[in-house]
Parts: C-alpha cells; sequence; structure tokens
C-alpha cells in the first residue's frame, strides 16, 4: 500500500514539474516584446559567439554547436536573412561554402536583446529577494546532481545487463 502511494506522489511530482516547465515555454517573451524568436535569437548569439572564438562561422559549424541540422540551421539562418540580422558571404577561394555574418541590424538587435534579457532576469531576482535566489540555486544544482547520478547509474545498470 504505502509503495502506491509513493508512486502516485512521484507521478504527480512528475506532472508538476512537466506542467511548470510548459509554463515557462508559454512564456515567449522574446515573440511579444521584441518580435524575434528565442530560436533566432540563440542564432544570432551562436553566430556572434562562432565568429568570436573562430572568426568566422559557417552553416556547418552553427548546425554542430546548436545540435541541430544544416538544414533547420540553414532555414533559421535564411529567415533572420530577411530581417536584415545576418547575411551569407560566399568564400572566395571555395565557393561552395559561405559565412554567415551579423549586419549592423543585427549587432544592434542582439545588443538590445541581451539587454532585455539581463533586465528582465535582474527584474526577477531582485523580486525574488537574495535568500530565495540563493536556495533556488542550491537545489538547480542539487537537482542537475541527482539527475546526473540517477542518468548515470541507469547507464551502467545497461552496460552490465548486455554484457550478461
Amino acid at each position: 500500500m504505502i509503495e502506491e502511494e509513493d508512486n502516485i506522489s512521484g507521478n504527480d511530482t512528475h506532472m508538476k514539474l512537466v506542467n511548470l516547465m510548459s509554463k515557462f515555454r508559454k512564456i515567449k517573451h522574446m515573440d511579444k516584446f521584441v518580435g524575434i524568436k528565442k530560436s533566432e535569437f540563440i542564432m544570432l548569439i551562436t553566430v556572434d559567439c562562432t565568429i568570436e572564438k573562430c572568426g568566422t562561422a559557417t552553416v556547418s559549424q552553427i548546425s554542430s554547436k546548436m545540435e541541430m541540422t544544416n538544414a533547420a540551421a540553414s532555414k533559421t539562418i535564411g529567415e533572420l536573412e530577411n530581417k536584415g540580422y545576418l547575411e551569407k558571404k560566399i568564400n572566395k577561394e571555395d565557393k561552395r561554402q559561405s559565412y554567415i555574418e551579423l549586419t549592423l541590424k543585427g549587432k544592434e538587435k542582439l545588443k538590445f536583446l541581451k539587454a532585455e534579457r539581463d533586465n528582465i532576469t535582474k527584474s526577477i531576482f531582485d523580486k525574488l529577494g537574495k535568500e530565495d535566489t540563493d536556495k533556488l540555486f542550491e537545489l538547480m544544482e542539487k537537482i542537475y546532481e541527482v539527475a546526473e547520478e540517477e542518468i548515470n547509474i541507469r547507464i551502467q545498470n545497461r552496460k552490465n545487463e548486455e554484457k550478461e
């Protein structure tokens, strides 16, 4: 009887977590406030960071960093090109390859978006207060450690089962 109650509690906890995560995904503040999708914002950041670290950015570099297909990366890059935030430049030495660059408009938009993100984050943590913010980070770190441990145990168990 106790095991069933624990299991139900586990299911309830799981659903609470799933529902809460779903609420966060629905916020879409970027779309509402600044007219850009979260995926486009992440793409702008990735292009900027790739150029900063590597000197250039290609579709394959970007898709690798974002863990997406070249086709998906190209689609988002195309959308950002249409908005005037990115441009492709053909590699003069290898015309099959092109480099992705932020336009001046893209650099300005990225600067604005980062500032907006930082302001929202600061406002949220100011409203939470230092004590609750510290507790939140402590709990998030603990959840990460426990999740990582659980996953590693399950991976090891599967490997052991496969050996048998």
